[in-house]
């Protein structure tokens, strides 16, 4: 048993790079470059990415990732897709119907994203680097979640659309359209659930807590069907995972709703029930989605090695047809990617919700092994151990949030085409940061407790306690 002063350290990561990067998370998700013109002129979030990524290709080269003698599988799994997907994507090109619009949605939704994700993984390597990007992930989500409480007191950003009000973001940004807006914040419900008993802070919960008031603001008055959809499922989830407490969970659910049926303007409530009777207000947005639908399979099916990122539009345009987006997920990658791009997509989103299920249960048998030596602990070693149960539960928390985003956005896609979005990107880099992190913990868990090297994941009733106490 070693002394918490010669505890193996965690890798780390300068401060002014460590600013440089959480920077970057804030500009990128506020889209200063957008909202500002001046940063638009100098191109600010490219000079940031591209400074980040140099500064991290040099870090790697001056640096070891693994620790000595360390048994870890390492991310190649995770980054051999992530390859294989961009390569795909530009191997593709020449069989886009439109050229430009490929080549763009290539370029900024891929390979950009991709580097994103990978920087993630480089800069997030230790529980301090994680609380800063998730506290910088978290502080852009505050702004806009500020904007859209502001937007909907003044009225300043509500419009009519499909017979309702609702709720949008900012103009010319990620979050304009009400159905962004809403799918963006409603993703980050898991962070917000998991994360929150893991803070130890007053003000760091109220902002968590804020946050949350905000995030309701935009889900119910964004009047999003696939966000409200897409937040139950996503508590169900959270109750699914949940083994002891779900009885409580449920009940605390079912208060919810009924909360909700109650508080909730009539207009908005109907706006939710047409998802099922297929009754609108005003338009006819389900019958053009089931007609996007089966558009979108019958360009697959013409066209079954794809037809060019983002040039769905551009061929129903050309056939005369609704000029839109899939609105689905799983036909705007056979039809703008094929079937290679489906192989591609279904391989990097397996492999890293796999990873994520076994970091979970892994960082869950980690954080039993050191509650139960905490028992019977010198008090000499108590500071020491609080402290690594403390990060070992932040890290435990943001793997379970991570399990339950990537269902969430699974879900979300049955209704919105979201292939060249950042999440799958950012999920990738955030299980590969978290892997790295759990071969360091892991490796000061045996430092503190003495004990023979940990099993994978730990008992299933130490899993079930753990789930009952951090979840």
């Amino acid at each position: 048993m070693k002394p918490a002063n010669t505890l193996t350290e965690y890798p780390t990561v300068s401060m002014p790079l460590m600013v440089l990067f959480n920077v970057l998370i804030v500009s990128w998700w506020l889209e200063v470059g957008i909202r500002m013109s001046f940063f638009a002129a100098i191109r600010w979030e490219f000079l940031l990415a591209a400074t980040a990524s140099v500064c991290a290709l040099v870090r790697r080269t001056s640096q070891p990732r693994a620790l000595p003698g360390a048994k870890a599988t390492g991310n190649s799994d995770v980054m051999r897709w992530m390859v294989l997907f961009v390569v795909v994507q530009i191997i593709n090109l020449p069989l886009a119907v439109d050229f430009d619009v490929a080549w763009n949605a290539v370029l900024n939704r891929v390979i950009k994203y991709a580097i994103l994700g990978w920087l993630v993984s480089e800069y997030v390597v230790s529980p301090l680097t994680l609380r800063l990007y998730l506290f910088s992930s978290l502080a852009a989500f505050l702004k806009v979640g500020q904007e859209g409480f502001l937007g909907k007191i003044t009225g300043g950003m509500v419009w009519e659309n499909q017979g309702i009000m609702r709720l949008h973001g900012p103009p010319g940004t990620m979050f304009s359209h009400p159905n962004s807006l809403s799918g963006k914040v409603v993703s980050a419900i898991p962070f917000l659930w998991y994360l929150y008993p893991t803070l130890r802070t007053r003000w760091a919960r109220w902002l968590v807590l804020l946050q949350v008031i905000f995030s309701i603001n935009i889900i119910v008055f964004a009047a999003s069907r696939t966000g409200y959809l897409t937040f139950i499922v996503g508590v169900m989830f959270i109750i699914m995972l949940s083994n002891g407490n779900k009885s409580r969970l449920l009940l605390y659910a079912c208060i919810a709703a009924l909360v909700a049926v109650v508080a909730i303007p009539q207009e908005y409530q109907e706006r939710f029930m047409s998802s099922f009777t297929g009754k609108e207000a005003e338009g006819h947005s389900s019958d053009a989605r089931k007609g996007l639908f089966f558009d979108s399979v019958n360009v697959f099916l013409n066209h079954p090695l794809g037809i060019g990122a983002e040039c769905f539009a551009v061929v129903q345009a050309r056939a005369g047809r609704n000029p839109q987006p899939t609105h689905n997920l799983y036909t705007q990658v056979l039809a703008e990617t094929g079937i290679q791009g489906l192989i591609c997509f279904i391989g990097l989103v397996a492999v890293v919700l796999r990873k994520a299920l076994r970091v979970r249960q892994r960082f869950t048998g980690l954080l039993g092994r050191l509650e139960a030596h905490r028992s019977r602990a010198p008090p000499t070693q108590l500071a020491s151990l609080n402290e690594e149960i403390r990060a070992s539960r932040m890290m435990l928390g943001t793997a379970t949030a991570l399990v339950v985003f990537l269902l969430m956005r699974l879900t979300l896609g049955v209704f919105g085409h979201d292939l060249f979005e950042i999440y799958w990107w950012f999920a990738a880099g955030l299980v590969m940061a978290l892997h790295n992190l759990l071969g360091t913990a892991e490796q000061r868990c045996r430092e503190l407790t003495g004990d023979d090297p940990l099993p994978v994941g730990g008992s299933r009733r130490g899993v079930q306690r753990l789930s009952r106490q951090y979840t």
